[in-house]
C-alpha cells in the first residue's frame, strides 16, 4: 500500500471543473485516466442513431478514462459534471505501470471496465 500511495503523488495531478462543463467528449483520444475528489460526473453516450443517453452518475472514489486507455480506442461517452468537481488525473504511461504492476489494481479496473462494456452493449441496442 505505501508504495501505491507514494506512486500516486508522483503521479497524480488535481484538475477542478465547473458544473455543466465536459471533461472529454466521446470520439476523442484517451491520454488520462480520472478519479473523483468531489463532485459528481455524468457518462453520456451518443448512440449510432445520434440519439444521447446518460448512461451512470458518478461520484467521489469513482475513477473514469480508463476504457480509451485500456482499449487503445477513443472514448467511448463524453463525460459532463453535473456539481462543481475535483478530479486527480494520471497520464497513460502512469495508468499502465500502475495497471501492469499491480493484479488487484488490474482487477479491480478490468472488472469495471467488463461492467461499463456491458452498459454500452444495452445503451446501442435499445430504441
Amino acid at each position: 500500500f505505501a508504495v501505491v500511495a507514494l506512486f500516486a503523488q508522483r503521479t497524480l495531478v488535481e484538475e477542478e471543473f465547473g458544473a455543466g462543463q465536459v471533461v472529454f467528449r466521446q470520439g476523442e483520444e484517451g491520454r488520462e485516466v480520472y478519479v473523483i475528489k468531489t463532485g459528481n460526473v455524468e457518462i453520456v453516450h451518443t448512440r449510432q442513431d445520434g440519439i444521447s443517453e446518460v448512461l451512470k452518475v458518478l461520484g467521489p472514489g469513482d475513477h473514469f478514462g480508463e476504457m480509451a486507455l485500456l482499449g487503445n480506442a477513443p472514448r467511448n461517452a463524453t463525460v459532463r459534471t453535473v456539481t462543481a468537481l475535483r478530479v486527480l488525473k494520471m497520464n497513460s504511461g502512469n495508468f499502465a505501470v500502475l495497471y501492469t504492476s499491480l493484479p488487484g489494481v488490474r482487477e479491480q479496473f478490468t472488472k469495471v471496465m467488463e461492467s461499463r462494456l456491458e452498459e454500452l452493449r444495452r445503451a446501442e441496442t435499445r430504441s
